[in-house]
């Protein structure tokens, strides 16, 4: 009998020692959209030659690794609060480099290795019985958002992690946080892609110094996607099946998008490589936000492009995020919410004024 998709439950829960599940784990529940999370096998063939016949000796095990994706649409909830954070590196208000204007509901880019365990629960009939699937040592190696117009704002993390066991319970005392149903972030209710200049962030507030440049003020975007790559590698070692640990590399980001074209402004400022500060602001239907600021950015791509008749000419572009540097910090994003992910379901929700009657005049 075939199982079907929809009965997942995915859920994570941090680990304190890297590869091993808590005794007693709190877990939150991921809205996901899929997920490919998955135990690779790594084998080769025997070189071994000769005998009865000419035929393949040998399959050997050589190496086995987790890796894998979870893909979910933007809404407010615990668990993708703290794998956006971990993906950063950090923690919601973690402040070691003693950012400016770093507080309770910010975090930024550092070096902190969090490592989490998922348990995927499948409902194998209607009894019910289930099936679980358990992955530990897991590190958010990729990140992706993706902001397209009239679309829900969706997004991927990348995963690699050290085992994976099959089992036929949850683990004893395992207890299960709700995701809640709060609203999904659309395309609609990005209130800003706001290009600023000069580059940089106040010493004291935290603030951008710069004021959104002039020509892209009416700009029309067709399109943004950011993604974030740790570099994460996993470490095999002798006398063990899979990877001990997995490490951070270096944190790289960058965006690539397009927008009708309007101005020469994205190529000129690729050939001089001014630099600026980006900010993007996606909201949901109650008015809960989340807003991604990067202090230094340069183009590295822009290109003005007429692909054939009946279509509009358009400027694509891709941004390099680099790390902008205080007297005793640096960093490349900060990361700013509304207020921290709680059990909120929309039709219990509050719609601010402002925001409804902005959807009613568009």
């Amino acid at each position: 009998m075939a199982v079907t998709s929809d009965t997942l439950r995915l859920a994570v829960v941090e680990e304190v020692t890297v590869g091993v599940t808590p005794a007693t784990p709190a877990w939150d529940l991921i809205r996901t959209t899929g997920e490919g999370l998955s135990y690779t096998v790594n084998t080769t063939q025997s070189d071994e030659m000769g005998g009865i016949n000419r035929g393949v000796k040998d399959n050997i095990l050589v190496g086995a690794e987790v890796t894998g994706d979870v893909a979910f649409e933007m809404s407010k909830h615990v668990a993708l609060e703290d794998l956006i954070a971990a993906c950063l590196g950090n923690d919601w208000a973690a402040d070691p480099l003693s950012v400016p204007g770093a507080g309770t509901d910010k975090v930024y880019d550092f070096s902190t290795r969090r490592t989490f365990s998922f348990e995927k629960r499948f409902t194998i009939d209607s009894t019910p019985t289930y099936n679980y699937h358990r992955f530990t040592g897991c590190l958010v190696d990729t990140m992706s958002i993706s902001i397209t117009p009239n679309e829900p704002i969706t997004g991927s993390w990348g995963f690699i992690g050290s085992e994976m066991t099959t089992e036929a319970a949850e683990v004893v005392a395992s207890t299960y946080a709700i995701a809640g149903t709060a609203p999904i972030m659309t395309a609609p209710l990005v209130t800003g892609i706001e290009l600023l200049s000069p580059a940089g962030i106040d010493d004291t507030t935290g603030a951008p110094l710069g004021s959104p440049v002039a020509w892209l003020n009416n700009a029309c975007f067709t399109g943004l996607d950011m993604s974030f790559n740790n570099n994460g590698r996993g470490l095999a070692c002798i006398g063990e099946l899979g990877v001990r640990e997995t490490v951070l590399g270096r944190f790289e980001v960058t965006a690539t998008g397009s927008l009708y074209y309007a101005a020469d402004e994205p190529l000129d400022s690729l050939i001089t490589q001014e630099e600026f500060a980006l900010q993007v602001t996606m909201t949901d239907d109650n008015g809960d936000n989340f807003q991604w600021l990067f202090p230094r950015i340069t183009f590295s791509a822009a290109t003005a492009l007429a692909s054939g008749t009946n279509t509009d000419v358009m400027t694509e572009f891709t941004f390099q995020m680099l790390e902008y540097q205080g007297d005793d910090y640096a960093l490349t994003l900060m990361l700013s919410r509304s207020s921290p992910a709680t059990i909120l379901t929309a039709k219990s929700a509050t719609k601010p004024a402002t925001k409804t009657k902005e959807l009613t005049n568009a």
